[in-house]
């Protein structure tokens, strides 16, 4: 996919005069700012957001960011929320949602600032039960016809090459490295440093 420019890979990404910290460091680069400038939406969500306008009243009829991991990250926050979703796997996606729906169409909704919250927590719910399924169907249908090596990385790679394969055309797939295992600095020395 690369080599047919298919495939963009971002490596690298720094900004002038570092404070050296961790964590504003990784908000700039998330949200694509200067750093001077504090923002909750991410780079990667504005733009899903030019793609789906109405998000989350209207939803996609696939999501439009997978993120394998357990937390989503920031870099797909939109003004209408987080824009992707993130699993470990299809088939733990599709478990943990499964069997959570209720005939919630049928309830009203209050009109006030708690009915408006209650009718986005439902179209939340119902994209994450909708989404489960087709994740799965897609993680189910696809095949990877590599070996990947046995690590975080590899793995997680392993479930977006069966993804796509299953049909599965995300705009952006995202994967981290579990506990951040390259940045090793917190565990070294104990108490004396």
């Amino acid at each position: 996919l690369y080599d047919e420019g298919k495939l963009a890979i971002v490596q690298g990404v720094s900004y002038e005069n570092s404070d050296r910290s961790h964590f504003r460091g990784t908000d700039i680069w998330l949200t694509a700012t200067d750093a001077d400038v504090m923002k909750n939406t991410g780079w990667v969500g504005r733009y899903l957001q030019t793609l789906a306008p109405e998000f989350p009243i209207t939803l996609p009829d696939e999501p439009l960011a997978v993120q394998l991991g357990t937390t989503l990250s920031m870099a797909l926050n939109s003004d209408g929320g987080s824009i992707g979703i993130t699993f470990r796997t299809p088939e733990e996606f599709y478990n943990l949602v499964r069997g959570t729906g209720s005939n919630i169409e049928d309830e009203s909704i209050p009109d006030t600032a708690a009915g408006q919250e209650l009718e986005y927590m439902r179209t939340i719910s119902k994209a994450a039960q909708s989404y489960s399924q087709i994740v799965k169907d897609k993680g189910d249908a696809g095949k990877n016809y590599v070996t990947y090596a046995n690590s975080d990385l590899a793995n997680k790679l392993k479930v977006v090459a069966q993804l796509i394969d299953g049909g599965l055309k995300k705009k952006v797939y995202l994967v981290a490295i579990e506990k951040n295992s390259f940045d090793t600095h917190i565990n070294q020395g104990g108490v004396t440093g």
